[in-house]
C-alpha cells in the first residue's frame, strides 16, 4: 500500500468524533450531531474506499461507488451548513431572542436544523445531476469520486453554495461572539435561562469549533475550484454535452493524473482534520472527561466482575478434583 497514511488518518479522525459523541447525543443539539454523523460517515467511507482501491483501479462495487461518491458530495455541503446552524441557534441564545420562544417556535426551528444538517445535503445531491459528466471515477488509492463537468453552473453548484454558508456562519459567530462580550458579565445567567445545558466554556468551544471548520470549508473550496480551474478550465455548459456518455466509468492510476492528484489527497485527509479539531475543543472538555471516568469505571466493574467470577469456577474445580 503506497498511503498507508489514508486509512489511518480517517480511521483517528473517526475515533476522534465517536469518542466524545454521547454527551452531545443526550445533549440533543441537532446541528453538533448532524456534523458528528456526516465526519463519522466521510471517515468510514474513506477507510473502506482507501483499503478496497490501494494499488488499484478494478471496479470491484459499482453500487458502493454510486454511494459513497454522493457521500462526499453531501458532506461538502453538511459541515458549513452544520456550522451555520449551530451559530445561528448560539446567536438566538446570546441574544435571549430563545428565552421567549413559544413551543411551536422551539419546534419550527427543529425543524429547520434537521433541514439544513440532513435536507440541504440531499438538495445538492439532486443539483450536482445537473452538472455529473458520467457515472463516476476510480482513483487508485482513493477510490470512487463522482465527476463533474467544469461549468459556471458546477461552480455554483459545487463552490458557491458552500461558500455561502461559510460566510453566513461566519456572522452569526461574529453576533454570538458579539453577545458574549456584551454580556459577560451576566452571561451565565443568560445561558441557564435558555436551558439548552450550554454554559460558557461549551458557548465559546462551539463558536472556535465552528470558526475552524469554516476556514476548513474556505480553504479547501477555494483550493478545490481554483486547481479544477487549472486544469480544466471552464466549459460552456449544455445538458447534451455533460449527459452525453453519463454510463462511462473512468479508470485513473495515481501517476496518469500528476498534479491533479493533489486535489483528490485533499479531500481525503480533509474529513480527518476536521475531526480532529472536533476532538481538539470537545474531547478533553469537563463533560467529555467526566464521560471517559464513567466508562473506565464500568470497564473496571465488569472486569472485576468477570475475573471473580472466573476465580470461583476455578475455586470450584479445584474442590472437585480433590473430592475426586
Amino acid at each position: 500500500m503506497r498511503h498507508p497514511g489514508y486509512p489511518i488518518c480517517a480511521l483517528l479522525g473517526l475515533l476522534a468524533v465517536l469518542l466524545p459523541s454521547p454527551w452531545h447525543w443526550r445533549a440533543r443539539n441537532i446541528s453538533t450531531l448532524g456534523l458528528i454523523f456526516w465526519l463519522s460517515i466521510t471517515n468510514l467511507t474513506i477507510i473502506i474506499n482507501s483499503l478496497l482501491w490501494a494499488d488499484n483501479i478494478v471496479d470491484r462495487s459499482p453500487v458502493w461507488c454510486d454511494i459513497s461518491g454522493r457521500i462526499f458530495i453531501a458532506a461538502s455541503v453538511a459541515i458549513p451548513a452544520s456550522s451555520f446552524s449551530q451559530m445561528r441557534r448560539l446567536e438566538s441564545v446570546a441574544s435571549t431572542r430563545h428565552l421567549i420562544a413559544s413551543r411551536n417556535a422551539r419546534m419550527r426551528r427543529t425543524a429547520l436544523d434537521i433541514a439544513l444538517c440532513f435536507g440541504l445535503p440531499l438538495v445538492q445531491l439532486a443539483l450536482r445531476y445537473i452538472t455529473q459528466g458520467h457515472r463516476y471515477d476510480i482513483i487508485e488509492h482513493i477510490g470512487c469520486q463522482i465527476p463533474a463537468y467544469m461549468s459556471w453552473p458546477n461552480v455554483v453548484i459545487s463552490s458557491v453554495i458552500p461558500l455561502v454558508l461559510a460566510v453566513g456562519a461566519t456572522i452569526y459567530a461574529s453576533l454570538a461572539f458579539r453577545w458574549f462580550i456584551l454580556r459577560r458579565l451576566q452571561f451565565k445567567a443568560v445561558l441557564n435561562a435558555s436551558r439548552t445545558g450550554l454554559n460558557t466554556g461549551r458557548y465559546l468551544r462551539l463558536i472556535a469549533l465552528a470558526v475552524t471548520d469554516i476556514s476548513l470549508v474556505l480553504f479547501a473550496t477555494l483550493f478545490i475550484l481554483i486547481s479544477s480551474v487549472k486544469v480544466n478550465g471552464i466549459s460552456p455548459f449544455s445538458w447534451h454535452a455533460v449527459h452525453i456518455e453519463f454510463a462511462t466509468i473512468s479508470q485513473y492510476p495515481e501517476d496518469l493524473l500528476l498534479g491533479a492528484y493533489s486535489t483528490y489527497a485533499t479531500t481525503v485527509y480533509l474529513y480527518p482534520v476536521y475531526s480532529f479539531s472536533f476532538f481538539v475543543f470537545f474531547g478533553f472538555g469537563e463533560e467529555a472527561i467526566q464521560e471517559y471516568m464513567a466508562r473506565w469505571s464500568q470497564l473496571q466493574t465488569s472486569f472485576l466482575r468477570i475475573m471473580g467470577r472466573r476465580s470461583v469456577e476455578l475455586w470450584l474445580r479445584s474442590r472437585c478434583h480433590g473430592e475426586f
